[in-house]
């Protein structure tokens, strides 16, 4: 039997070894790398806050805006739905022309979509702030890429387990502070804050975010427009399809949208297998290894999202626990301080154990959440110790597949790499919440709330929303499972 070499991190990803790998790098001085990781981090914890804010509004989003179901369920994965389009070609752009000029252009983008949301006075104008605050999202792999550019090997992969923690805890200063401005004052007041946040995180980037030291040359090889705009008319007209409600004249819409859907899908598919330089490089997710990678992380984070989205309208509508908007903070709060602490944890596991075990591990909390969800009637005791479940499960899975993934790869191509899994598991994350919505508004009551009339879910909804929370835990223990591993310094493996 002949010799293979075994990858880092414990998994044989049956991958030809990448040459160069970390080889080349010129690393920063030691001053001037004590501010990279923590100006990235802040980056990806305001960006994150934002994402997460409205999480406790949405009732009162749909109510004052008097938005159809269509549009209510979409004011979270519409951020992600230009997140998970925009990823790969922001990431593609800043490894040709320079990742630190990239980055300050999408924080500039998303600094005009907070500006936006602030005023918006109709469903759709909030949308497209929304939308604009997508780019926020889009410029992660740029963190990453600058991360392991500049930051040795080892130190570069804690880098990463800390950027992945800040997802948490900017969804727990979102959900916090989104839930007590709601209750206190309004919905809108929530951006009061991020925008001198976002501005200041513009003249830190300035300041002290190096340059790229990996720019691939663009000569003969312009941006792949053809393929950002065919994904992003796929994702779009997907989540149409898939949010419109029942009803003769909806179901042919409905067939329509899917139709187009997936004609731009193939679209975008034959262009990206003709280029050379294609906004997605097909090939490079095609091996098994990167496939249940990515099925794993997509899967991670569908679940949560779809919990994500169903929290509100549990802890506040009748049909619920009837509690005011303040308690989605209280009841999100342990599990986003999870979520803070197990990404850097994460980063040290997999350097000492491999991938497989911490997938193995979050699939186990995930599935040991959802059963706990699905045993009885919740309680806020019950829903935060399930949500410290559900984020703690989400943050190693997807930390562990980000560091393996990315970890096959030159650091030339970080950038590109990283913007792939992003994106991939970001439509994940766009098509949860919009379930949530679709089985929400299978069955519906009324109820009178100081003088108006509320539209409210039905309670068995709910149920069926866990049932599906704990299938989805069964699949992704069973795609963790499939990760092959081998002695990491053994190469006869």
């Amino acid at each position: 039997m002949g010799t293979r070499k075994v990858k880092p991190y414990g998994i044989d990803p049956g991958l030809p070894e990448v040459p160069g790998l970390h080889e080349g790098l010129t690393m920063l001085p030691y001053r001037r790398r004590v501010f990279l990781v923590p100006v990235l981090a802040l980056i990806v914890l305001v960006v994150m806050s934002g994402e997460a804010m409205l999480t406790a509004a949405l009732p009162q989003i749909a109510h004052e805006l008097a938005a159809p179901g269509v549009f209510s369920s979409w004011v979270l994965p519409m951020v992600l739905l230009v997140g998970a389009a925009g990823a790969p070609f922001i990431g593609t752009a800043g490894d040709r022309f320079g990742r630190r000029r990239l980055l300050i252009l999408s924080l500039a983008i998303y600094l005009t979509g907070l500006l936006l949301g602030l005023i918006a006075d109709q469903i759709v104008v909030l949308l497209f702030s929304r939308a604009l605050q997508g780019i926020g999202i889009a410029c992660f792999p740029l963190a990453y890429a600058l991360v392991r550019d500049n930051l040795p090997e080892r130190e570069s992969d804690v880098g990463i387990g800390i950027l992945s923690a800040m997802y948490g805890a900017g969804m727990f200063l979102g959900v916090i502070f989104g839930s007590f401005m709601t209750e206190l004052f309004s919905w809108r007041m929530t951006y009061l804050a991020l925008i001198p946040a976002t501005i200041l995180l513009i003249l830190l980037t300035v300041r002290f975010i190096p340059g790229s030291h990996h720019k691939q040359s663009d000569e003969g090889h312009g941006l792949d427009w053809g393929g950002f705009l065919t994904l992003l008319s796929s994702l779009f007209l997907g989540l149409i399809s898939l949010s419109l409600p029942d009803g003769e004249s909806e179901s042919l819409l409905r067939v329509i949208c899917a139709v187009l859907a997936l004609g731009f899908a193939v679209v975008f598919l034959s262009i990206e297998l003709r280029l050379k330089k294609p906004l997605v490089d097909i090939r490079m997710a095609a091996q098994r290894p990167a496939l249940i990678l990515l099925g794993i992380g997509t899967l991670t984070l569908f679940l949560f999202m779809m919990l994500l989205q169903e929290m509100p309208f549990l802890i506040q509508s009748s049909t619920g626990l009837g509690l005011s908007a303040a308690f989605v903070g209280i009841v999100l709060m342990p599990g986003t301080l999870s979520d803070m602490i197990s990404g850097p944890l994460t980063g040290r596991l997999v350097l000492s154990r491999g991938v497989r075990p911490a997938c193995l591990l979050g699939s186990i909390l995930l599935l040991s959440a959802s059963g706990l969800l699905l045993a009885g009637i919740p309680s806020l005791p019950v829903l935060a110790v399930v949500w410290m479940l559900f984020s703690a499960g989400m943050s190693v899975t997807t930390t562990a597949c980000i560091i393996a993934y990315i970890g096959f790869f030159p650091p030339s191509r970080t950038a590109e790499a990283t913007g792939l899994v992003q994106s991939v598991q970001t439509i994940g994350a766009m098509i949860g919440p919009v379930f949530t919505g679709v089985v929400l508004a299978e069955a519906t009551i009324s109820s009178v709330r100081n003088g108006s009339v509320w539209t409210e879910p039905a309670s068995f909804t709910f149920t069926h929303l866990h049932g599906a929370a704990l299938l989805l835990s069964l699949l992704i223990l069973f795609c963790s499972s499939l990760i092959r591993t081998g002695q990491k310094n053994d190469p006869s493996c």
